[in-house]
């Protein structure tokens, strides 16, 4: 894990010079980072800077254009263009991700720095009476030329009573005696003895007719068998209620084949276990510190977060949010498109109410803004895209704009049809003069209520829909809830 810890460390190292870098020569405002990530405000200059440069290259490279988001965030923030809205919601995009990727890059170098934290061991402490045996896992210097893995089981300490601490050990279930490769004339590996067969329907237990060789759980101790093997018989009896038999399995028991390495690892192996035996009554197990004149030294071996680990899924966690955080701008669009339909019969009804109580078509427009502006200023009301919309639509107006064209202007700006067709009653009334405008709002709301109820009905079977998986998925935990334990019975 060097190679990832230097790789970690050169990228720390390169992304600081560019957060530096992007200090002094970027041009992004600290007033414009959003006010709970002031003090991170370096990150969004740096963003801003990578993100002018990407879109240099997208530009060069002839990618997509910003133009649709571009269009979004027009109509999502009023008040400011939507090139610089977009600006600034980049800078914050690409300056989060440097910023995941770098704390990516500092747990990776930290992860890769604290794997080297190791203690040297030369004792392992027994667990006691009655207390079970210990496992360590240990990795071995000296052994070899590149360090070996070992696992050390201590035994507890032996007592007075030692019969009285034992217990029958359960075999683990399996399906197969031997393991893959070997046979009833040649084993070389341990044996799997299983406790359930058919199913479960019959009970077996186990013995060795050699348990020198073949224990009491299956481990093999062949080391010091001739090649030729010698033959065990293995008594299995399997018992199904009252009935019991016995039958007799002769298996011919083979030395392991091991390579030099392993033989010198078994060796080491042995003598820990025979130091093992013969300390029982000790508080801690000696380890050898020498074999055929190497000096070995054992470390603790820790369950460490893997450098790599951490650079992989901090760069991942970069790219998803790079790639992820305008799906939430999309989102925030379609809701705006929902919101406004809902509110489309409330503004016509406003209108139709207005305009009969004898205002004018601006006289009736201003009066719904200030309304809302009155309502939103107080805190007792929410945005509401569409009376933004029209807010907007009464500023061009009030700077000289035809009122027509800003009627008109308002009805694109919503890209909805409902508001489009509402604009051209207004223009048309405008330009032409009637007197049944009222009566034609009036008609209109009446039919949008009845579309928004609709909608609403849809909406409602649609979540009705939806709900029928969890319920069903409910029903299959209940079911299983009471049918296991009544099949679990009958064992």
């Amino acid at each position: 894990m060097k190679i990832v810890s230097l790789i970690c460390l050169a990228g720390v190292v390169m992304l600081v010079w560019f957060l530096l870098a992007a200090k002094e020569k970027g041009t992004y405002a600290k007033e414009d980072v959003p006010e709970k990530f002031a003090g991170l405000w370096v990150f969004w200059r740096a963003g801003d800077l990578l993100a002018g440069k990407t879109a240099q290259w997208r530009r060069r490279l002839g990618f997509g254009s910003s133009a649709k988001y571009e269009r979004i965030c027009s109509e999502l923030y009023l008040r400011e263009s939507g090139a610089d809205t977009l600006r600034k919601l980049e800078a914050g995009r690409y300056g989060i991700a440097v910023m995941i990727l770098l704390l990516a890059l500092a747990l990776g170098l930290a992860a890769g720095l604290a794997g080297q934290d190791e203690t040297s061991v030369t004792s392992l402490p027994r667990n006691a009476a009655g207390g079970g045996p210990a496992s360590y896992d240990l990795r071995v210097r000296g052994l070899e030329d590149e360090e070996v893995p070992l696992t050390v089981v201590v035994e507890e300490q032996r007592c007075g009573d030692v019969e009285a601490l034992f217990e029958e050990a359960r075999m683990e279930a399996e399906s197969e005696l031997f393991a893959e490769g070997d046979t009833a004339d040649e084993a070389r590996h341990d044996l799997h003895f299983p406790t359930r067969l058919c199913s479960g329907l019959v009970r077996a237990s186990w013995e060795s007719g050699d348990p020198s060789i073949v224990r009491f759980d299956g481990t093999l101790d062949a080391e010091q068998l001739p090649e030729e093997g010698r033959t065990v018989e293995l008594y299995l009896t399997m018992r199904y209620e009252d009935e019991e038999e016995i039958v007799s399995i002769p298996v011919r028991i083979c030395p392991p084949a091991y390579t030099e390495e392993e033989e010198r690892l078994h060796a080491l192996t042995r003598e820990i276990r025979e130091r093992e035996e013969e300390g029982r009554g000790q508080v801690d197990l000696e380890l050898p510190d020498e074999m055929d004149g190497r000096e070995l030294e054992y470390v603790s071996a820790r369950e460490d977060a893997s450098p790599l680990q951490v650079l992989l899924v901090g760069t991942v966690g970069a790219g998803l949010w790079f790639l992820l955080s305008f799906r939430k701008l999309e989102d925030r669009a379609q809701e705006r498109t929902e919101q406004m339909q809902r509110d489309y019969p409330e503004v016509v009804l406003k209108l139709a109410i207005l305009l009969r109580a004898g205002l004018t078509v601006r006289g009736a427009w201003e009066r719904i803004t200030a309304n809302y502006r009155e309502r939103l200023d107080a805190g007792t009301g929410e945005k509401r895209y569409v009376y933004e919309e029209m807010h907007q639509a009464l500023i061009r107006v009030m700077s000289g704009r035809p009122e027509t064209e800003a009627y008109l202007e308002f009805g694109r700006r919503t890209h909805l049809h409902c508001y489009l067709k509402l604009s051209s009653l207004l223009e048309q009334n405008l330009r032409k003069g009637g007197k049944n405008l009222v009566m034609l709002l009036e008609s209109e709301s009446d039919q949008a209520w009845h579309e928004r109820r609709n909608s609403a009905l849809k909406k409602g079977e649609e979540a009705g829909t939806k709900m029928v998986l969890p319920m069903m998925l409910n029903m299959v935990v209940v079911m299983m809830v009471i049918m296991i334990p009544a099949l679990l019975s009958f064992y």
